[in-house]
């Protein structure tokens, strides 16, 4: 028979750890007393259960670091949820009632002279359920498809009209090598987990491009249809995995126009040469990660915000690039914002990465059943952190665990 302290779990919230001396749970339901005169027996009118009020006396493990999970609860308890204002709270481990999705209303904190190296807390907290009416979902695919395909169609048109197709052969020489360079950059893409007749594909018609640069230079049609089918490919060639796609094309956005920096005719016309075919470059890229991020299944809520943060300030930096081009630039705008509205879709409730270390030694198994109450995610745990020895994790490893928001 399991012994009741055993079955408690580990108190926190938003995954942030304290430890519970007492609690209270407020609950029951809500009513309308009806009295009548003459009449000895009321009428109560049930409205429903009332909202679950929990309140906590806790106090944080005693560390010369204290001040740090302090602030760090302080700082949970006061940031909206996930959803805001759609969705409220978070969720909070109580050591007795398991996971619950609540709403931090009150944290009172208190550190004595005479108790040095801990705080106490005052904690209460309401239930708050997702309550979101049900929506139809949006075709986030389709839309960064359309998108990206109007960013990229713009931007290929500025080029085929503004690109220097003859004059000197420094003017070539310009656009050759950055076609050169996306050919190169093609070829060192990490895409041997894809189809392997696609990626072989893929690797003849970029090792094409880099022969074929000095005569693509001198038409401007063919070189802009040859780079968005190239980048097009990418993410034909990883079908399965979008979110490789996506980090494939990543790369490829660190494409940058080689500029001289000289005021001569030729100089300059290099330069514009050398920025439009590298602003077509990173167009296409930026295409492709938006199309692969709306598809993208990411593990967790950070890794999906970073990602969807580094695309976002590359369609900034080309909106500003393109100048007097209002098409690319009205085009580049919208396609940021299905960017942000699908990466992550809000609909979609990612978990958060959470990092803790054991005060002592311990197994996977014991920390699935504290941490999720759930000894089935043992493997996770032991895969996300490529954990060798289950039955003992040393005291003070920092593990990366996964955690519903």
């Amino acid at each position: 028979m399991v012994e009741f302290r055993e079955k408690l779990l580990e108190a926190s919230y938003r995954g942030v750890p304290f430890v519970t001396t007492s609690s209270s749970l407020r609950t029951g339901r809500r009513a309308a007393r009806h009295t009548f005169p003459l009449r000895d027996t009321p009428f109560i009118e049930d409205l429903g259960r009332m909202v679950e009020e929990v309140q906590l006396t806790a106090f944080l493990k005693p560390s010369d670091d204290y001040d740090k999970d302090r602030d760090r609860l302080i700082k949970a308890c006061r940031e909206p949820g996930v959803g805001f204002p759609h969705v409220a709270g978070a969720i909070l481990v109580h050591p007795y009632l398991g996971q619950r999705r609540m709403l931090c209303t009150s944290c009172v904190v208190t550190e004595a002279a005479n108790e040095g190296r801990t705080a106490r807390l005052e904690l209460t907290f309401v239930e708050a359920p997702d309550t979101r009416p049900p929506r139809q979902r949006r075709d986030h695919k389709g839309t960064a498809n359309a998108r990206a395909t109007a960013a990229e169609e713009a931007s290929a048109s500025n080029l085929v009209a503004k690109l220097e197709p003859k004059g000197p052969e420094a003017v070539r020489l310009a656009t050759s090598a950055k076609l050169a360079e996306f050919g190169q950059m093609l070829q060192g893409l990490d895409i041997f987990t894809g189809t392997a007749r696609e990626a072989a594909a893929l690797q003849r018609s970029s090792i094409q491009l880099v022969a074929n640069a000095s005569a693509l230079a001198t038409a401007p049609a063919d070189l802009a249809a040859e780079v968005l089918r190239l980048s097009r490919e990418v993410l034909a060639v990883l079908p399965e995995s979008a979110r490789g796609a996506f980090f494939a094309y990543q790369s490829l956005l660190e494409t940058r126009p080689t500029t001289s920096g000289g005021n001569s005719a030729r100089g300059l016309a290099a330069d514009l040469n050398s920025t439009l075919v590298a602003n077509l470059i990173r167009t296409a890229a930026a295409g492709g990660a938006v199309r692969a991020g709306a598809a993208a299944k990411f593990a967790f809520r950070r890794e999906a915000l970073e990602a969807r943060a580094s695309i976002s300030t590359e369609l900034d930096l080309l909106a500003e690039s393109s100048g007097d081009d209002d098409r690319t630039y009205s085009a580049l705008l919208d396609l940021r914002a299905i960017l942000v509205e699908a990466v992550p879709p809000l609909i979609e409730q990612l978990p958060s990465l959470r990092t803790i270390r054991p005060a002592g030694s311990t197994t996977t198994l014991e920390i699935a059943y504290q941490v999720y109450d759930d000894l089935e995610r043992e493997g996770e745990i032991q895969d996300r952190n490529r954990i060798t020895h289950p039955a003992f994790v040393p005291a003070g490893v920092p593990l990366e665990l996964l955690v519903d928001a």
